[in-house]
This record gives C-alpha cells, structure tokens and sequence, in this order.
C-alpha cells in the first residue's frame, strides 16, 4: 500500500490527536518515528474500512488499528 508521507490532512487530522495521547499513555520516547507510523495505521485502518463502517465506529476501529500497530513495533515488555 503506498502511504502519502507528511501531516494529516483534512478531516483526519482529528485522529493526530489520538496518536499523540497513544504515544503519552504508552512513553513512547521516539515520538517522531511514531507519528509516522501512527499515519501508517491510519490509512491502513482507512484502506481496510472503505464501506464496511461508518462514524463512531470508524473513529473506534481507527485508534484500535494504531495501537495494534504501535503494539507491534515494541518490544512486548514496553506496552
């Protein structure tokens, strides 16, 4: 999946909020890699929705699918 590099833009931009309060919560140190990877799951997230869902429960599956993936890039006694 190509990924578009840079901020969030447009209506999602309200999910920066839920990766930044992801990367608190946990004590995430590399806060810069992680944003990205946040956007990473996001569009992951999106591309996976398409029709399935729609409104809370995007919001929902959408802050599942970042820390599913922040899950995975650490080390399993850091979360």
């Amino acid at each position: 999946m190509n990924v578009p590099v840079g901020p969030l833009t447009g209506p999602l931009k309200k999910y920066q909020l839920i990766i930044d309060e992801i990367i608190a919560e946990w004590g995430i140190g590399r806060k810069e890699e992680f944003r990205r990877e946040g956007i990473i799951a996001i569009y992951r997230a999106i591309d996976n929705l398409r029709t399935t869902i729609s409104g809370a429960l995007n919001d929902a599956y959408i802050e599942w699918s970042i820390r599913e993936h922040f899950r995975s890039l650490l080390p399993q006694n850091d979360q």
